[in-house]
């Protein structure tokens, strides 16, 4: 989903082609196998699937590059596998084709049920791997289609497909990361609703076409794990069915650089299996692994002054374009440290750098003179720092955003020290907690000030902290930490030094929060809100 190092800069790409057209419903599958109650998510080891591939090629014209091919499929499987629960062993039948890029698709299907009005099918691999029944006995179970112009031109056989850290080429697509697309398409991401009007067969349709809908402009997918995880529907792109995400205007932009996205594949970009891709798969009936509560964001507003405010990420200094707010930053600066061996990363205006790949995130800062810096993080502690251009001041927003909730590295903790006025000028923290799924994630919230004094003159003696949800309801509010959870929040190990220090400790549904550092009576001073994550 992502680049694996900064040096790879994204510079263009190419447009994604649609997915390999679905087979007829195969109807000789409809006694083999009861349909299986939907999986919940659960633990377990990695699907135990083998992907047996042969090569449609008369003349063996590309056999040059039958080896490259076998070590990418062999990789994009073990990725599926990772996020999978099942076994199979499923043929793959690789051929080339005058086709733009590549399509892939099970060669047949296989029965689920009846919801009164049609008759549910899968793909024919997934209901392999879900029943352990092979709908069509010895006969390719996966086609994959290479286009002749692209294979030579645009895509790039990584040399170490285990590792998959060998800096990629420009002008080169990630081949592993198309093929991982493509066996998506094989076991989940396909149907036969139409791309532009939404419109079903009259007697059958696909898991994917029970959760997606048409209202009448845009396509949806509608599961509701996925509508859980992304916050609601998820955009499918439009004319491109069986993919997610759409060019602006019309929605999902932000899903540019998911795996199964439907408009383009970046160049000097590897893709993963997100956990949108994971929980749409779970919603047209495969089990996977369960899934982590991550903190998906996490924003704080505060007064910059001339001095210092304190996995793939992407980190913002807002300020012009803070409507509402008096005495805006005009012009933000943004450095990212991190630990030794980290080279500081610097922005002034957004699109001077990275610009192409700032823009694919969905979260481009609306400024030209905002900040930002997308990076991939290795685990560490790391500090963003915003000021003013020519050491202007005013209130401006310092942001990070998790693009790879999917990964195993997670924002583990986030904190942001500013000083803490009095009226417009409190330090404003906000969080999206995730994922969106439905499931709760423990969060704990602190205000320090009196602590940081050692170190830090004019540290706010005594802070007070609310949390609010998205709508604004007060959701719990302390002033000395102490005096409500205590014991919960000894228990976390990490509770605040001081008496007079704040923290609140809540179990959040996924969604937005906003957390008000404010000082007693009014008071002014330095101080730092954190929001940690105890998944």
């Amino acid at each position: 989903m992502a680049a694996s190092a900064l040096a790879q800069q994204m510079n263009g790409g190419v447009p994604v082609g649609p997915a390999g057209e679905m087979s007829p419903p195969n109807y000789a599958t409809k006694g083999l196998a009861p349909r299986r109650p939907l999986p919940s998510q659960v633990p377990g080891q990695a699907a135990n699937i083998t992907y047996n591939l042969s090569f449609s090629d008369p003349g063996g014209s590309h056999s040059s590059y039958y080896p490259a091919i076998t070590s990418a499929l062999q990789a994009a499987g073990a990725e599926w596998n990772k996020h999978l629960i099942g076994s199979g062993s499923l043929e793959v039948e690789i051929s080339f084709a005058n086709i733009p890029t590549m399509d892939g698709t099970s060669v047949t299907t296989g029965f689920v049920r009846n919801d009164g009005t049609r008759d549910i099918f899968e793909q024919g691999a997934a209901y392999e791997i879900r029943t352990g029944i092979d709908p069509n006995g010895a006969d390719p179970d996966i086609r994959i289609r290479i286009g002749t112009s692209y294979i030579t031109t645009d895509l790039w056989f990584d040399p170490n497909p285990q590792t998959r850290n060998t800096p990629i080429p420009a002008n080169k697509i990630d081949a592993i990361s198309v093929f991982t697309h493509e066996l998506g398409h094989a076991f989940v991401f396909n149907g036969w609703r139409n791309g532009t009007t939404g419109q079903l067969p009259p007697n059958y349709m696909s898991t994917m076409d029970e959760h997606s809908s048409f209202d009448g402009s845009n396509l949806f997918f509608n599961g509701a794990g996925a509508a859980g995880r992304y916050g609601g529907p998820v955009p499918l792109t439009y004319g491109n069915y069986g993919h997610l995400g759409n060019n602006a205007p019309r929605p999902g932009s932000n899903l540019l650089l998911d795996l199964m996205n439907g408009v383009v594949y970046y160049y000097q970009t590897r893709y993963f299996i997100s956990p949108l891709d994971s929980e749409i798969t779970r919603d047209c009936s495969i089990a996977i692994p369960a899934l982590t509560a991550q903190l998906l964001n996490v924003s704080t507003r505060l007064r910059v002054l001339t001095g210092d405010a304190p996995k793939k990420v992407i980190v913002r200094a807002i300020g012009p374009s803070l409507a509402g707010v008096s005495g805006a930053l005009a012009n933000p600066v943004l450095e990212l440290h991190g630990p030794d061996g980290f080279e500081t990363i610097t922005n002034d205006n957004w699109a001077d750098t990275q610009q192409a790949e700032i823009q694919a995130t969905g979260v481009a800062p609306s400024n030209s003179l905002e900040s930002a810096i997308v990076a991939t993080l290795p685990p560490g502690a790391y500090t963003a720092i915003v000021r003013g251009q020519n050491n202007g001041t005013g209130v401006g927003l310092v942001e990070a955003y998790d693009l790879e909730s999917f990964a195993d590295a997670k924002l583990a903790n986030i904190s942001t020290r500013g000083f803490v006025d009095a009226g417009e000028n409190v330090m404003i923290g906000g969080l999206i907690g995730g994922p969106q799924n439905g499931v709760t994630g423990s969060m704990l919230v602190r205000a320090i000030g009196p602590s940081l004094s050692a170190s830090i003159p004019n540290a706010l003696q005594d802070p007070t902290l609310e949390l609010h949800d998205g709508s604004g309801t007060l959701v719990a509010s302390n002033d000395d930490w102490r005096e409500t959870q205590q014991a919960e929040i000894e228990a976390t190990g990490i509770p605040p030094t001081n008496v007079k220090e704040s923290a609140i400790l809540s179990t959040l549904a996924p969604g937005g929060y906003t957390a008000i550092v404010r000082g007693v009576g009014n008071t002014t001073g330095v101080g730092l809100v954190e929001v940690y994550n105890l998944q």
